[in-house]
């Protein structure tokens, strides 16, 4: 029989970082995320994460479960490791325990054939266990429209929950802002000035939370302590609109910039396929910020 390797466990004291306080997001979208697998939890369905790299989705997931299951564990499978090199049994994964476990399976669309079947065989096996169990994968949006192998597990879930990305997220962006920075910065007396943040929120950040901590680091380096001020952010947050965009408005920018990259930059080809005005679409690129393609 194939063999999966078991996972690391985890705690919830692992997981106090910017996704912590869920219940204080104003963002609709993360609320309707946060929603979603609180209901997949609660009635035991097999659940998808999806969402674009960085956005959080492991960390909610696990933190959600931890929050509604204070007793209950956490297991974790990741792509890599899910491999022809492991020795161990997948039932040993269902050892005897009585206690509610979560079994997380991180970037399901990284496997490999051999990794889908090892993984599907031992999904089969936890489905026929009488363990107190729960099932979430997670995986990037992007490769939803590819046949990648991951696509024969599918049969497994029974709900999906998509996780917004950053750049959607703009109401939670000062308190986000600040979570990182305390993370990062330590007991440093650091804060971010009025105008830092207001670049911050500007940006789009296609590389979510992992960019967004890696711009504060490099702000510390410049200003160790004190107001960290817009000079002190890398350069490519300066690439923004000049105003706080809506999540509506951030969508509707997403959706542009990918007509803009089909029609590799051509702006009459974009604003056709988007069925606007070519005027139009100049507006909306000077109204989002958008310059670079």
């Amino acid at each position: 029989m194939p063999t999966l390797n078991v996972g690391r466990s985890l705690s919830i004291a692992a997981l106090s970082g910017p996704v912590a306080a869920l219940s204080a997001s104003p963002s609709p979208l993360w609320k309707r995320a946060v929603d979603g697998i609180e209901s997949a939890l609660a009635d035991h369905c097999a659940l998808l994460v999806m969402g674009e790299t960085g956005s959080g989705k492991f960390s909610l997931v696990t933190e959600i479960y931890h929050r509604t299951s204070p007793g209950g564990r956490s297991l974790v499978f990741d792509a890599a490791n899910i491999s022809r090199h492991s020795y161990d049994d997948a039932e040993e994964a269902l050892e005897a325990t009585l206690v509610p476990t979560l079994y997380i399976l991180r970037n399901i669309d990284e496997l490999s054939t051999d990794g889908v079947e090892r993984l599907d065989t031992f999904l089969i096996a936890l489905a026929e266990s009488d363990r107190p169990a729960y099932v979430a994968a997670t995986l990037s949006d992007a490769n939803l429209d590819s046949d990648l192998p991951f696509r024969d597990l599918l049969t497994h879930f029974q709900q999906a929950v998509t996780v917004p990305p950053l750049r959607h997220r703009i109401e939670d962006l000062p308190d986000l802002v600040l979570r990182v920075l305390t993370t990062v910065a330590g007991r440093r007396d650091v804060s971010i000035g009025p105008a830092a943040m207001r670049v911050i929120t500007g940006y789009t950040w296609p590389r979510n939370f992992r960019q967004l901590e890696e711009a504060l680091k490099s702000a510390l380096l410049k200003r160790p302590v004190g107001e960290i001020q817009p000079e002190d952010l890398p350069g490519y947050c300066h690439n923004t609109a000049h105003r706080h965009l809506s999540g509506m408005e951030a969508m509707e920018r997403d959706v542009i910039v990918k007509a803009l990259h089909a029609a590799e930059g051509n702006r009459v080809q974009a604003a056709a396929a988007l069925g606007i005005a070519r005027s139009s679409l100049y507006r909306k690129l000077k109204s989002f910020g958008i310059t670079t393609i």
